[in-house]
């Protein structure tokens, strides 16, 4: 975004100079040059940038809030749009806000002219103040040990060209100001310098921006004066698209390679490296995807369902597993059981509505919708927790392995104390499964520890792999057992540490660490239904008793999911409980098929059953699917593990 100004005698002349890449086409804001999904994507609202976070704003809202700037008679009436556009305010110009209620603070009744050139001058100061603290953080490397005396006559000799140039009476250019520290620090022999680099750049070039976005001619009308201002303050956070990375012929039409972010880090150079490579970058994005996906429940992105989890998909296989979801927003969940719902009416795939077919992931029994239905009403009508757990014994058979432990200690806690109260067996139940995560937390830290002794890590990598121990023992090992266990911020850790290492053996050690954690979290989330639901049931343990049936439900599974350009058609199915489904979700199905191996098995088991059905003339029209269906699956899986499906059709009498 280029900064605005009116140059006069008051405020000397500037540009202020920026490094970015051009796009390879022309932008063009009157809609000319975009496609249907990226005029939708650049009028949304209320997006937040996947990479500095802050809210975008559409082009058109821009305009019309520089536009509507007749009803700013005061300093307070600039200030209250600041207030109501905080959140698009970046990094940069955030002090513009502090200040502004500052000055107003001091003198409640100075006008529009003075007010402006207060602002000025405060940012000008602190343009002077950064350049002195990084005076002072050269001084401070100079006493350090990680510079050579060669390298420290070189932080002396910036230390004079910086004083030199905050001693000018002109104004400090950030050209100037950079060319000083790359031709002096940017030298250094050190490996610290980098760092040093960016905390001498950063606060000064952020400073230097607000200072040159408020150097507006004072003789302005004070109406043009302030469009431009809040142009430049506001300016920097209007969406535009970025296309990431090159794709495949195959998809190259569709979207998911799209993404919106702000004006300033749609434009920067190190756009890859910031997003691919920051810590905060899977928590950025994940906000970025409840984002879209709210939008898309609202109605203001149409045709475009899949895409947040397209561009997950994509931005995944860029970082090589740095950047990932963490798919446990409410909107994002909500987005996928519509689409679940839009696939399922899309194809009418008949056996998903039988009751008792055998899970083709689990091998467990699924139910059907009205099965699932007449279960909940028997819950709902029970008047104490011994009914409850009667007719979860009495469905023991549909209950994943999964979630077994709760009606297995549901069961003991009540034997050991039959007056207990709700409260107190939610609290035991969390309790118990809490400690099941930390015992698997345990008993993973003990398979790290192995591998660093077998010494097949690098220093830096076996740092990585000891400090995640620690920290997992420090934060990890206790909680609040009113809520859920964070494996988010577990997540978060071991993509920070394990995920960074060099070693071959990072996927390994990252499947031990992450995977079973996870799937005993996904558990334990069913012993914190919504507090609605709760309220609505006037129960703890009904609710939770619901979620264990509801896992057991029959859903349709797509073995190479549609988001990955599976095909809609009934040989391409097959059927899951909704525990598994979503444990699957858009998972590419051989990576998902490592981590489930117990498939091969039951998948002959699922087959067994539909061919019965099929026999029996239970399902008409289905006499191809078992051959295709299984042709389908041995070319999935590879030679070490292919899967041969067998069967036998009453008009067919050959065993396949």
């Amino acid at each position: 975004m280029k900064i605005l100004s009116i140059n006069n005698n008051f405020y000397t002349a500037f540009s202020l100079q920026t490094n970015s890449i051009k796009p390879h086409k022309p932008v063009s804001f009157d809609g000319a040059n975009f496609t249907p999904f990226e005029q939708q994507m650049l009028g949304l609202k209320d997006v937040h940038c996947p990479i500095c976070g802050v809210k975008m704003l559409p082009r058109d809202e821009l305009q019309n809030i520089a536009r509507n700037v007749d009803s700013v008679k005061t300093p307070r009436d600039f200030v209250n749009i600041l207030e109501e556009n905080e959140e698009s305010i970046r990094k940069p110009f955030r002090p513009v806000l502090k200040e502004s209620k500052s000055i107003i603070a001091e003198n409640p009744d100075i006008g529009l002219a003075d007010f402006y050139k207060k602002l000025y001058f405060a940012a000008a100061a602190d343009v002077k103040k950064n350049i002195s603290n990084s005076i002072i953080s050269l001084k401070f490397a100079e006493t350090s040990n990680d510079y050579s005396d060669t390298d420290k006559v070189l932080l002396e000799e910036c230390k004079i060209r910086l004083k030199a140039l905050n001693d000018d009476p002109n104004r400090v250019v950030y050209d100037d100001y950079k060319n000083v520290i790359k031709e002096t620090v940017g030298m250094l022999n050190s490996d610290k310098k980098w760092v040093l680099y960016e905390t001498l750049k950063n606060p000064v070039r952020d400073a230097i921006m607000l200072r040159d976005g408020l150097a507006i001619n004072p003789n302005t009308p004070n109406s043009i004066r302030t469009s431009i201002t809040l142009k430049n303050v506001l300016g920097h956070s209007v969406s535009r698209i970025r296309t990431i990375g090159t794709l495949k012929d195959d998809i190259s039409n569709d979207n998911c390679n799209k993404i919106l972010t702000c004006d300033d880090c749609g434009k920067d150079k190190s756009f890859y490296f910031s997003f691919f490579n920051s810590p905060d970058a899977g928590h950025r994005f994940s906000d970025y995807q409840s984002d879209i996906a709210k939008q898309i429940l609202n109605g203001f992105l149409t045709g475009n369902n899949l895409y947040p989890f397209k561009l997950e998909s994509h931005i995944r296989k860029m970082t090589k597993g740095n950047v990932v979801s963490e798919k446990n927003n409410a909107a994002v969940k909500a987005l996928q059981q519509m689409n679940f719902h839009i696939a399922q009416s899309e194809l009418d795939f008949v056996p998903v509505t039988y009751d008792g077919v055998p899970c083709s992931c689990c091998g467990k029994p699924t139910i059907n919708h009205e099965h699932k239905l007449a279960l909940y009403e028997e819950i709902n009508k029970t008047k104490n927790l011994w009914q409850l757990l009667e007719i979860l014994e009495k469905n023991e058979n549909i209950i994943s392995n999964r979630n077994k432990f709760i009606l297995e200690n549901f069961a003991g806690i009540l034997e050991s104390n039959p007056l207990a109260t709700q409260k107190e067996v939610v609290s035991e139940l969390r309790k118990i499964s809490f400690e099941r995560i930390v015992n698997q937390i345990e008993e993973n830290e003990k398979k790290l520890n192995d591998i660093l002794v077998q010494n097949k890590l690098s220093q830096s990598d076996i740092s990585k792999v000891k400090r995640f121990i620690k920290e997992t023992k420090e934060d990890f090992k206790t909680w609040d057992l009113n809520n859920s266990f964070p494996f988010t911020k577990y997540n978060n850790l071991i993509r920070q540490t394990i995920g960074s290492c060099e070693s071959p053996l990072k996927t390994q050690m990252i499947m031990i660490t992450k995977e079973s954690v996870r799937i005993l979290c996904e558990a334990q989330s069913l012993l914190y239904p919504p507090a609605s639901v709760v309220a609505k049931l006037q129960s703890q343990m009904k609710p939770i008793a619901q979620n264990i049936i509801n896992g057991s439900v029959a859903t349709v599974d797509h073995l190479i999911p549609k988001s990955k350009n599976g095909e809609n058609s009934i040989y391409n199915c097959t059927v899951m409980c909704k525990d598994c489904n979503f444990e699957k979700s858009y998972y590419s199905f051989y990576y998902w098929y490592k981590l489930h191996p117990g498939f091969k098995v039951n998948v002959q088991k699922y087959m067994d059953y539909i061919v019965n059905l099929i026999n029996k003339g239970k399902l008409k029209d289905y006499s191809s699917y078992p051959k295709v269906f299984a042709t389908r699956l041995q070319k999935l899986t590879d030679d070490r593990e292919k899967i041969v499906l067998r069967f036998r059709l009453k008009k067919d009498d050959s065993v396949k």
